[in-house]
């Protein structure tokens, strides 16, 4: 994965589907996600491309407009993960986000954003420098 931008051009050939869990994360359990997706995601480049922009319909649509009524939008930012799950007992979304600099250069950094159902509102930001 290294020097490659492999990791995050599969994703989005892939897409990105809402996951739906039973588990009730807390704070903890947010910054371990960020840290493993981190591990995963080090070295990778960002694709030369992020202009291809992914279709998502009912669920992952209405997830995604909660996630980005609240979320700020960056260019060089590549969703790699949407879980549908609880945060401290209350229905939540979590975005999975690498970053980088540029397209074709390194991800420098990994975000984990959660965002309470009701109202859409941020419950939760873990961050991970790479």
């Amino acid at each position: 994965m290294p020097g490659t931008g492999g990791a995050l051009s599969a994703v989005l050939e892939r897409g990105v589907t809402l996951e739906r869990q039973s588990k009730d994360y807390g704070q903890g359990d947010v910054k371990a996600l960020t840290d493993d997706t981190a591990a995963a995601f080090a070295g990778a480049e960002l694709p030369d491309t992020l202009t291809k922009q992914a279709t998502f319909a009912g669920a992952e649509r209405d997830a995604l407009a909660c996630l980005f009524d609240q979320i700020p939008k960056s260019p060089n930012t590549v969703l790699v993960r949407l879980i549908q799950a609880t945060y401290e007992g209350q229905p939540a979304y979590l975005a999975i986000f690498v970053h980088g600099p540029a397209p074709g250069e390194p991800a420098d950094r990994v975000q984990t954003w959660v965002v309470l159902v009701k109202g859409c509102t941020i419950a939760s930001l873990a961050e991970r420098v790479l």
